[in-house]
């Protein structure tokens, strides 16, 4: 901490508030600062007051418009512990379980602006959404202080950081930099003589530390290790101070997905989901592409979300967001799928046939997974292993008592229920003509429209077959007639069919002799 004469008082206080509303009434919260005039290197509570209903969980950043990466705390009552530390968290800052926020130790560095939001239940049990800003500056009266800062303020493995010092007034004539919060020869990296650019090693040097002219600390090739708090003894002269800043070294998230403890989960049955990241200093869940719906259990640093009695409203498609001040990785998509089932099973179809005729039964289920089918006939398996059995041209044998039974391959649960199918005997009065006669009726009508379409095929050869005959007869015996009359030039055959019940079929052709007198008839 830096060295502040114990007069300096924390001056102004400017407390803004940003107030965001659910349902229609009007809630307001305020951050009091305690106390009003702090002194150096006391501690400081900005105290939540308005909060109606019990505080479920709450929030607070570093910044006016709070984020992931500029959260400070999280703070959950009903967890133990209750706070997980936040992007921006320093070890001076301590959630309260009313809401509040202490910091220890404050001192100039600590200035800015604060921003608390409080997940609260109302008396109407609806939940309220509050954001406050409360800005705290300090200036000193008379004193000179000098402060650290990290640039860049997230410091990411492999690569530099500059711890560099600000507030030095005056020549500085020496200056010191130590691995720790305490300026112990021990603990010592370098002493610096700007002046005369002498440098003195000490226990915890290490090549990758270099100095500047300003008594700044420039650390390349940062590796884990590296992080912790370093102090800085400076020496003016007009004053002797010192500053300590903790340095945290950042690495990329990684992350393998979700797992979980249960594969095949049964309704009723626990199941943990945990979401496998490392370097993470956040991690956040969502189920089907938003938030987690509330009164779901998280464990104290988010990893693991358990339901201690899965339903089957908890299917979807879970994620993990894992993230640090200079990364972040959503996981892959984990599809829970609840199992349970069957229940409801029902039997759909016509339960009065007519004898021969056909009809079917249709069985259904609410079941994850699907049910395997089995039906029983009065007591005996069918070989129909679906959801739909079909009874073909039913018999009075077909009536009788008909089973469909589901079976769940997870859950290993199975379901029955029947119903009874009655078969009624035909009845000409309903209908005059059944199936069966209407069938050959429609037989017959074909087989005699097909020999009707052969026999005239047959009359059309014959009667060409005739025609050719006479003309040649004609050709031979020239014209016989004087009347000058003119046979036509097709001679025409008779023929006969004689249907027979009891013979089939019979064609019987009577051809009339070749005795035609021919003549040839001229026109005058």
């Amino acid at each position: 901490m830096a060295s502040i004469p114990g007069n300096c008082l924390l001056r102004g206080v400017v407390i803004t508030a940003l107030l965001s509303l659910l349902m229609d009434t009007t809630r307001a919260i305020t951050i009091e600062v305690i106390p009003k005039l702090p002194t150096p290197n006391s501690d400081v509570t900005l105290k939540v007051k308005g909060v109606s209903g019990i505080i479920r969980s709450f929030s607070w950043y570093n910044g006016s418009n709070p984020s992931a990466s500029n959260q400070i705390l999280n703070y959950i009552p009903s967890l133990q512990p209750p706070q997980t530390k936040g992007h921006m968290y320093f070890p001076q800052a301590e959630g309260l379980p009313n809401g509040s926020l202490l910091i220890k130790d404050f001192v100039k560095k600590f200035e800015g602006v604060y921003t608390v939001q409080i997940q609260a239940d109302s008396p109407l049990q609806a939940s309220v959404s509050v954001t406050m800003s409360v800005s705290l500056s300090a200036w000193m009266d008379g004193a000179h202080g000098i402060g650290v800062q990290l640039i860049p303020q997230y410091p990411v493995v492999s690569q530099s950081v500059t711890l560099s010092v600000t507030g030095v007034t005056g020549t500085i004539r020496q200056f010191s930099w130590y691995k720790g919060s305490s300026a112990d020869t021990n603990n010592q990296i370098f002493s610096v003589i700007p002046s005369a650019n002498s440098v003195t090693k000490g226990p915890q040097y290490f090549p990758r530390a270099n100095w500047l002219p300003n008594g700044s600390l420039q650390i390349s090739g940062l590796v884990p290790t590296d992080q912790g708090n370093y102090t800085v003894l400076m020496y003016t002269a007009e004053s002797t101070t010192q500053d300590t800043v903790s340095l945290p070294v950042y690495e990329p998230v990684s992350s393998s997905g979700i797992s979980t403890d249960n594969k095949e989960p049964q309704e009723n049955q626990p199941v943990t989901l945990t979401c496998s990241a490392n370097n993470a200093e956040q991690i956040l869940w969502s189920k089907n592409g938003v938030p987690l719906p509330p009164g779901l259990t998280l464990s104290a640093d988010n990893r693991t979300l358990t339901f201690p009695r899965i339903s089957r409203s908890d299917t979807g498609q879970y994620r993990c967001e894992a993230s640090n001040a200079v990364s972040k990785i959503i996981s892959d998509p984990y599809t829970l799928t609840v199992n349970y089932g069957p229940e409801n099973l029902k039997i759909k179809g016509t339960l009065q046939v007519t004898s021969g005729y056909s009809t079917s039964l249709e069985c259904s289920a609410d079941s994850v997974p699907a049910p395997t089918y089995q039906w029983k006939f009065n007591g005996t398996n069918l070989e129909s292993q679906t959801n739909t059995l079909y009874i073909q041209q039913a018999t009075p044998e077909s009536a009788g008592n008909y089973t469909c039974i589901g079976t769940n391959s997870v859950t290993k649960l199975s379901r029955e229920t029947s119903v009874y199918v009655s078969v009624n005997d035909y009845n000409p009065s309903d209908n005059p003509i059944g199936p069966g006669p209407i069938a050959g009726i429609a037989i017959a009508i074909i087989l005699v429209i097909a020999l009707v379409a052969a026999l005239i095929f047959l009359l059309g050869i014959r009667r060409r077959h005739s025609s050719s005959k006479q003309e040649k007869k004609s050709t031979e015996n020239g014209h016989t007639s004087a009347q000058g009359i003119e046979m036509d030039e097709s001679t025409l055959q008779y023929s006969s069919i004689d249907f027979s019940a009891q013979r089939g079929l019979q064609r019987n052709e009577h051809v009339v002799p070749d005795n035609t007198v021919y003549a040839e008839v001229r026109r005058q």
